[in-house]
């Protein structure tokens, strides 16, 4: 995530994979971090075997990103 806010933004992250039929393939959460003013943060998930096609679906503080396009 990237804050460009003169000051600290605090942040829950979450990000799902999804197969074609829109089955849950795995997902993770990041802790509620606070991101310092200008700066980026990452979190890392786990790694998953891919098993055929997945889409990502992400969201921070309950705001939905969509879904990115097949993998």
């Amino acid at each position: 995530m990237r804050n460009n806010q003169d000051s600290i933004y605090v942040a829950k992250a979450r990000v799902a994979l999804y197969n074609p039929s829109t089955i849950q393939a795995g997902a993770w959460a990041c802790s509620l971090s606070g991101l310092a003013k200008n700066s980026w943060s990452v979190c890392f998930g786990e790694a998953l075997t891919k098993s055929g096609s997945v889409y990502a679906g992400g969201s921070a503080n309950a705001s939905g990103f969509g879904l990115s396009p097949d993998v």
